[in-house]
């Protein structure tokens, strides 16, 4: 079985600047989730590739965007095992874009959201403080304005990522947009992280900065 054949499966190479990052959080994010499966007395299985009433299954890591509409789901079975059992953090990350789903209701609580979300803003924070310099070299500095949409947008949800998540726009900061929301001044101490933007919609953010520099 080859996850090649997972319908509109895509890859994140090794070469792609957003791959260390993604890859922290993919080998985390589902570790964790195998932890609280344990936790609430499920039982655990790997996420091998495994044929199902003679189909084959493709276990995921799959996340929620509230305010892109979207899910992502990670295929991480061969990111773990090269990572765990082969030191090798080359392997591309595959992952497939679904409509978003509905958040399943039960036992767990937000602690496990915002567990995972605090490991998708390491991932963000990670990249945008190391690629920061090629953003300012692409577009200048921030403060002359030149930025687009996105990277404005961009910079108020990393200000907030330091703020516990919560906006704390200056006031000589503009209005930004993105994923059909606005933020400004008039909406400082509003808990965004969790609320309004969640792990896939991190994930979506960072791909679309890096796509503008």
């Amino acid at each position: 079985m080859s996850i090649n054949n997972i319908p509109n499966i895509l890859f994140i190479s090794s070469s792609h600047r957003c791959h260390p990052y993604i890859l922290d959080f993919v080998v985390a994010a589902s570790s964790i989730g195998s932890y609280f499966k344990i936790y609430h007395g499920e039982q655990v299985t790997s996420f091998a590739p495994h044929l199902s009433n003679g189909k084959p299954m493709y276990p995921t890591a799959s996340f929620e965007g509230k305010a892109s509409g979207k899910s992502v789901e990670f295929v991480p079975d061969d990111l773990l095992r090269a990572v765990f059992l082969h030191n090798d953090r080359s392997q591309p990350i595959p992952y497939i874009i679904q409509p978003a789903f509905t958040q399943i209701s039960g036992a767990a609580t937000d602690a496990m959201a915002e567990t995972l979300e605090g490991l998708a803003q390491a991932m963000f924070t990670g990249f945008w403080e190391n690629n920061l310099a090629a953003i300012e070299m692409a577009h200048g500095k921030r403060k002359n304005e030149n930025w687009p949409a996105v990277l404005k947008f961009a910079a108020v949800i990393r200000d907030t990522m330091s703020h516990g998540g919560v906006l704390n726009m200056y006031s000589s900061v503009p209005p930004v947009s993105h994923f059909n929301l606005t933020y400004e001044k008039t909406n400082n101490g509003r808990k965004i992280i969790h609320n309004d933007l969640t792990c896939a919609d991190i994930f979506f953010l960072m791909l679309a900065v890096n796509a503008e520099f």
